[in-house]
């Protein structure tokens, strides 16, 4: 620890909406970021398709958007997932028909069957039609 740090001044201040934001709140919320990755966590473990499934990238060129499949056995997801902070209308690539939306980091929208309308930051999973 450098010198000009101590335990009475440990070089960083205590973020002002500490009493509303902190582990305990987080722990007492189901719509936590703690309580999201541990249903991430469980989904992943409930579905092989993520932990042994084959990878394929979908669309490896889009600026805005990371999209894959994870297929096993008869097991098929489409991942999507909008990394930038603007609202992108996103085309499904030929061939590919979602079923269900089965997960998702809180967006619930309704979409047509050829595109997805991704708010910034969306993430979403998708069981695909066999």
């Amino acid at each position: 620890m450098p010198a000009s740090r101590t335990p009475q001044n440990p070089g960083f201040r205590v973020n002002p909406r500490y009493q509303e934001i902190n582990a305990e709140a987080d722990l007492n919320s189901k719509e936590s970021i703690y309580f999201y990755y541990s249903r991430l966590i469980e989904f992943r473990k409930k579905n092989r398709a993520f932990i042994c499934g084959d990878y394929t990238d979908v669309d490896p060129d889009h600026p805005k958007i990371f999209a894959y499949l994870r297929d096993l056995e008869n097991d098929r997801f489409l991942v999507v997932m909008n990394f930038s902070g603007d609202e992108v209308v996103y085309r499904l690539p030929e061939g590919l028909n979602t079923e269900s939306m089965v997960f998702t980091n809180g967006t619930e929208l309704r979409e047509n069957e050829d595109s997805l309308r991704m708010v910034p930051w969306d993430a979403r999973i998708y069981r695909l039609a066999k």
